[in-house]
């Protein structure tokens, strides 16, 4: 569902999360003299290390407990954490079949600048912001980034590696230690108050001519292409995908089952440099140049072009979500209704999504409607344009906050603990075996 994702929040939480993906800030602020904490090898460990640890963990020190004790078990704690990561990395660059290449890298920071910037409304924000992380410029952070991304990047081969060769034996906790584990962690996390519905949206259709003429646009600039046009300046100048036009129309990596699939079919089928005839999906019609090729992925940029859509279209696609509403309400079936008139480029539901990252529009809309009703029409603002949409919803259950209980959680942590001390075990291996020099209490 396109307006689930909300384009922005409010800007302390956004200057939190990109202060937690940048930390240094805290080390300046505390003008801590650096000391060493521990050497893995040859690697020392610093104390400002911990501090930048305890600053993603406790932003602006909430949460911190004023007991010097329990302080100082949350520093050795992290210690502990940074000695296990030492060792994982060390162990990993001495195995010649990890390779993390740059390629990888610069993919992984790509996605997180992106992420992270998408969620500001204003450049100046966003700069802003990222000077008070420590950054003085988008290069310097994205630096930073690359050496983040590069040493999760070997871990996460590292231990699919372990796994692989079966070097990891699974450690399973017991009844007792999962509850310790609860226990020590609640309170942490309160359950948001969550929704769970269906949906139709219906988008407006346009006319037989008004695709006929975006056809004819989208297979002019494709022809355009192939005399020796530059495809980004095109992509700039034509595309109506807000989300790739500044960036020449770059989609970057994506695997099969994320983009509609007739769009797949031409990305996952061409040749890298071809220039696609115009490919029709309900988004409208996209010329489309594969980059690069994996073997599970593709790297590719697309020229969006939508047909126009005219007051009648618009009206027409009204009256028939009024229309639906009313058919529901006298006892149709929702799920013949959804397969006859949904979109399929929208989500058809949600399960128990917490109601406060719902967009306003639904906010409004279903903010009395209860459980086996439906809303009223409601519409879907696209982005900059793209063509509005018009939702018809019902809600299937509602349930308000409250505390996570064990047996909600049983699962998860399950899994947590499971895999912490499996990989516990391991790297105390690691730790008997390498040269691991403790220097603070």
């Amino acid at each position: 569902m396109r307006g689930v994702r909300p384009r922005g929040i409010g800007g302390v939480l956004l200057l939190i999360a990109l202060v937690a993906l940048t930390p240094r800030a805290w080390a300046q602020e505390a003008q801590v003299v650096d000391r060493i904490a521990a050497v893995v090898g040859n690697e020392a460990i610093l104390a400002s290390e911990i501090d930048e640890q305890l600053f993603i963990l406790y932003p602006q020190g909430k949460g911190l407990p004023d007991d010097p004790a329990a302080l100082q078990k949350i520093r050795r704690d992290i210690l502990n954490d940074l000695i296990a990561n030492q060792l994982l990395l060390y162990q990993a660059r001495r195995d010649t079949l990890i390779r993390v290449t740059e390629e990888d890298v610069d993919k992984a920071v790509d996605e997180l600048v992106r992420n992270t910037r998408g969620r500001y409304t204003s450049e100046p924000d966003f700069l802003r912001d990222l000077q008070v992380a420590g950054f003085q410029t988008i290069e310097e952070w994205r630096s930073w980034l690359r050496d983040q991304q590069r040493d999760a990047l070997t871990l996460d081969q590292m231990k699919s590696m372990l796994e692989g060769r079966g070097k990891l034996k699974t450690v399973v906790p017991t009844e007792q230690e999962m509850h310790e584990f609860f226990e020590s962690r609640r309170g942490q996390q309160q359950r948001p108050e969550t929704i769970t519905l269906q949906q139709i949206i219906l988008a407006p259709q346009p006319t037989d001519a008004a695709k006929l003429a975006a056809f004819t646009k989208a297979d002019s600039i494709a022809k355009e292409l192939r005399a020796g046009a530059d495809f980004a300046t095109a992509a700039r100048r034509f595309s109506m995908d807000p989300g790739s036009k500044e960036q020449g129309g770059s989609l970057n990596w994506f695997r099969r089952g994320v983009m509609h699939p007739d769009f797949e079919r031409v990305a996952f089928g061409y040749k890298p440099g071809v220039i696609s005839d115009p490919v029709e999906t309900p988004f409208g019609y996209h010329v489309i140049q594969v980059q690069r090729v994996q073997a599970a992925e593709v790297q590719a940029r697309h020229i969006l072009i939508i047909p126009d859509l005219g007051p009648a279209e618009v009206d027409s696609a009204r009256r028939l979500a009024n229309d639906i509403v009313v058919r529901l309400r006298a006892g149709a079936s929702f799920d013949s209704m959804q397969v006859r008139y949904h979109d399929d480029a929208e989500t058809k539901d949600l399960e128990r999504f917490p109601v406060s990252r719902l967009p306003q529009s639904y906010k409004d809309a279903l903010a009395n409607v209860p459980p086996n009703e439906f809303s009223g029409v409601f519409e879907l603002a696209g982005p900059e344009g793209t063509r509005s949409k018009f939702a018809v919803v019902q809600v299937l259950k509602r349930e308000p906050a409250g505390e996570i209980q064990f047996d909600d959680a049983r699962p998860e942590v399950l899994r947590l603990l499971t895999d912490a001390m499996t990989m516990r075990r391991y790297i105390a291996e690691l730790q008997r075996a390498n040269n691991v020099d403790i220097r603070v209490p």
